[in-house]
């Protein structure tokens, strides 16, 4: 008598045609009766029919089987279990930067200073740069900037010097020389209005804010202040990566001027698809090192650091990058 078999989990064709007839002796009819192959994958759940034209091709050694795995209780499944590929980390966007002069004259016969903030060694835009003028980031790209013997006063703002298209990675800016002061200090701050804020193809934004030192006399760029970020994968786990950001700052080069400070910004304190935040077991009184756990997603992660100067406190930087984990 006829009847139907259902497909189980891990089946394929050739498991639930033995199920059914107790061998492949019946392979062909049962292909026929349900028009199938038996190198189709068939569905778990689907209902297959056994007909009696199938029972009598495997003969007796197929009914001789059947009974054994149904007395048994027993259920072919041959199809190995293969997991998901595990995820994967990398870094899509993070502006790395420098500041190069951009004439040698002295200020004292341009009557400003000249430099360029560009696109370093170490810049990453996985996906490519969106242009920035006429969008985001918004026009101008605004700096501060104050003499270091008024510092505590209120700073000057200038824009960059011409209209800027981010994915040329070189802004240039011109700022007016004050003749008789001290070194100047050039900042932003770490909005979409003031400095560098790159943006990718994808949308994905990274903001980039140093604090630059020039000299008292010259176009000579004195320092270069900004914290740096390193994120490496540790390992994958079930549905996400592990990952451990370091954060760090070189020693500034000015007398007088010291970093005060590494804060973490962004989603580094934690947020949606981050998990597991805490120290590094690793490392784990290094409180320049957090590991987590990322879920499928994109993440910012960012450091600012904070500074004094003689005593007192002068503008803050920071910098961004975005993570991707697929």
């Amino acid at each position: 008598m006829s009847t139907t078999i259902t497909v189980k989990p891990n089946q394929s064709m050739t498991d639930v045609i033995i199920m059914g007839c107790g061998c492949l002796e019946g392979a062909a009819q049962f292909c026929r009766d349900n028009n199938v192959a038996v190198s189709d994958m068939p569905v778990v759940g689907t209902p297959y029919l056994i007909s009696d034209a199938c029972i009598v091709a495997a003969g007796s050694t197929g009914a001789a089987v059947q009974k054994y795995l149904n007395q048994n209780g027993y259920i072919i499944g041959t199809l190995a279990y293969t997991p998901p590929p595990p995820l994967s980390m990398q870094v899509v966007l993070m502006p790395v930067i420098k500041a190069v002069p951009g004439t040698t004259s002295h200020p004292s016969v341009t009557h400003n200073y000249q430099f360029s903030v560009n696109g370093d060694t170490g810049f990453i835009s996985v996906y490519g740069l969106v242009p920035g003028v006429g969008g985001y980031p918004s026009e101008p790209n605004v700096v501060h900037y104050i003499t270091t013997d008024i510092v505590g006063g209120s700073p000057a703002i200038t824009n960059e010097l011409t209209p800027t298209d981010m994915t040329t990675q070189s802004i240039p800016y011109k700022i007016p020389w004050t003749a008789g002061h001290s070194y100047m200090m050039v900042f932003g701050a770490i909005d979409p209005t003031s400095l560098l804020t790159f943006e990718d193809v994808n949308g994905n934004q990274a903001h980039c804010h140093p604090v630059i030192i020039l000299d008292s006399s010259s176009q000579t760029v004195e320092d270069f202040l900004i914290p740096s970020l390193d994120v490496t994968l540790v390992s994958g786990v079930p549905g996400g990566v592990v990952v451990r950001l370091t954060r760090s700052h070189y020693t500034p080069g000015l007398s007088g001027l010291t970093v005060h400070d590494l804060n973490w910004t962004d989603a580094a304190t934690g947020g949606p698809g981050i998990t597991g935040l805490g120290p590094d077991p690793a490392d784990p009184t290094n409180t320049n090192k957090l590991c987590c756990t990322l879920a499928a997603g994109t993440y910012t992660f960012g450091v600012l650091a904070t500074y004094t100067y003689t005593g007192g406190s002068i503008a803050s930087s920071g910098m961004q990058c975005v993570v991707e984990v697929s």
